[in-house]
């Protein structure tokens, strides 16, 4: 008796178990990478925290990517199934693959620089008993990648610097710690903010010295990043932003 209507089953091949795990390591990353994210971003993870987790994101993706490799190569070999998973692990390590590159880029171009100072000669200090010269290689390195970052001169009273500079602090979201020196005695103020700067917002402190010269002002910053070895150009980065909104706000005071 014949059979009408009976076919074979397909038969699904179960995806190759390196292509699965590195799958999983990979939407992992990514995963762990939006949280510490987040969680830097709005102050709950510490910045030592941080670096530790940066270093697991690497292994991680290490990882994947060497089980990526191991599926690949049985697939191709002896055949099997498992494209899908890579493919969507690519899709999820992608964006943090990116993100570390650019960090990279950032610490391959920048010298390995904690603080800068637009005087590096007589820096401003943070304390006011204390002076704290920058060493020697941090000095050199600073002058081979930041030679043109200088102290800046404005034709106003010190006193506008100062209003004006405390609204450009303001307005970036830098929280006022303290000041030392005051501009009737001895002709020079010092600003000590706070805050987060760079690209991985790391902690910084910048002490801003105002310095009376007759009909004109004289403005020098000096930034540190108070956690890890490598500011990753966030310092230069900083000053000249906060310089670049000084001067427009000063110009703005004068034509009104």
């Amino acid at each position: 008796m014949t059979v009408i209507g009976r076919s074979t089953p397909a038969i699904t091949l179960p995806s190759h178990p390196a292509a699965a795990f590195s799958h999983f390591l990979a939407r992992l990353t990514a995963i762990v990478a939006i949280v510490a994210g987040a969680s830097h971003f709005f102050g709950l993870m510490a910045p030592l925290s941080l670096f530790w987790v940066i270093g697991a994101i690497v292994l991680m993706l290490i990882g994947a990517f060497v089980a990526g490799m191991v599926a690949l190569r049985d697939i191709w070999r002896e055949g099997g199934t498992g494209l899908g998973h890579l493919a969507r692990g690519l899709i999820w390590a992608l964006p943090v693959i990116m993100v570390l590159i650019v960090g990279a880029v950032h610490i391959v171009t920048n010298p390995p620089l904690t603080e800068i100072s637009t005087d590096p000669v007589e820096p401003p200090r943070f304390l006011p008993q204390q002076d704290e010269p920058l060493s020697l290689p941090a000095l050199q390195a600073q002058i081979a990648a930041w030679p043109d970052l200088t102290g800046r001169r404005y034709a106003s009273s010190p006193e506008e610097v100062e209003a004006a500079l405390r609204e450009v602090i303001a307005d970036s979201g830098w929280l006022f710690r303290g000041q030392f020196g005051t501009l009737a005695t001895n002709g020079e103020l010092t600003l000590l903010v706070e805050g987060r700067a760079g690209i991985l917002l790391l902690p910084t402190r910048i002490a801003v010295r105002i310095t009376e010269e007759g009909e004109t002002s004289y403005v020098d910053m000096r930034s540190r990043t108070l956690a890890g070895a490598h500011d990753m150009g966030g310092n230069g980065a900083v000053i000249t932003k906060l310089f670049d909104a000084l001067t427009e706000k000063l110009q703005i005071t004068i034509q009104n």
